[in-house]
């Protein structure tokens, strides 16, 4: 009923925005609103689909879950960190790339320490930690620089494509479905060129290996993660500063 009612609702703002009377920053506040009834509504089927068939599911999905939000969060702030920051780049003269950079690192620091949650629920449920803990800096490096990467084209781009941001909150929502955080990869057997490419995203060769580290104690494949690695630098050394640097120094707001 809550969907219906908000489907109705965002009608309604497309037909006021026709007349100018309605802004479309706030028409994607109403979709981002059912689009989050949606999204819970679908995590609550999943869950009840999955836990019977995943051991110790609550440490399987604690697991992927605080390395996704992780992603999520650093991806999403280090997008708008240019425009959210443009009082203080018009004043002073500083390189643009420390606001990212620290973003980046506020986001290492959180994550390292949600790990302590991490590591109780593997205590709790006789996991324990075994040596490939030591590998967790490794892989946590990993997806920093990635994501370092990433924010810094984005946040070039978002200074010139307007709403930018909403787009790739929306694209991060979605993102989440194809990284196997609340389900377990060995669902998409038989899912062909689907599985394939999910399987070759860096985020699902990423959670993979912190719950090699984490739960079954395991060294993570170090092929598919120095393929992440070499992407993340690609990312950032060749796409960002042969192609980017120029319009990322230039953006002003």
């Amino acid at each position: 009923m809550i969907g219906v009612y908000y489907c109705a609702k965002i009608a309604k703002r497309i037909y006021q925005m026709r007349k100018n009377e309605y802004t479309h920053e706030t028409l994607y506040n109403d979709i981002k609103k059912l689009d989050e009834i949606q999204h819970n509504h679908s995590l609550v089927i999943i869950k009840n689909t999955f836990e019977e068939d995943i051991d110790n599911y609550l440490v399987y999905l604690i697991t992927g879950l605080i390395p996704w939000t992780f992603f999520l969060t650093t991806v999403s702030t280090g997008t708008t960190a240019i425009k959210s920051n443009a009082g203080i780049i018009k004043k002073v003269y500083f390189p643009r790339e420390i606001l990212l950079i620290s973003q980046v690192l506020s986001g290492l620091v959180n994550f390292m320490i949600s790990c302590v949650i991490i590591f109780v629920f593997c205590f709790a449920f006789g996991y324990g930690i075994a040596i490939q803990v030591l590998m967790l800096p490794v892989v946590a490096l990993i997806q920093s620089v990635l994501i370092l990467g990433i924010i810094l084209i984005l946040s070039s781009l978002n200074a010139y494509i307007q709403d930018l941001e909403y787009i790739v909150s929306f694209l991060l929502t979605m993102g989440m479905y194809a990284t196997p955080v609340i389900y377990d990869l060995s669902l998409l057997d038989g899912a062909g060129t689907l599985g394939k490419i999910i399987r070759m995203n860096p985020l699902t060769i990423l959670v993979g290996s912190y719950r090699d580290i984490f739960m079954y104690h395991v060294w993570p494949p170090l092929k598919p993660l120095g393929a992440v690695a070499l992407l993340a630098f690609i990312i950032l050394n060749e796409l960002f500063v042969n192609d980017f640097a120029k319009l990322y120094k230039i953006s002003i707001i």
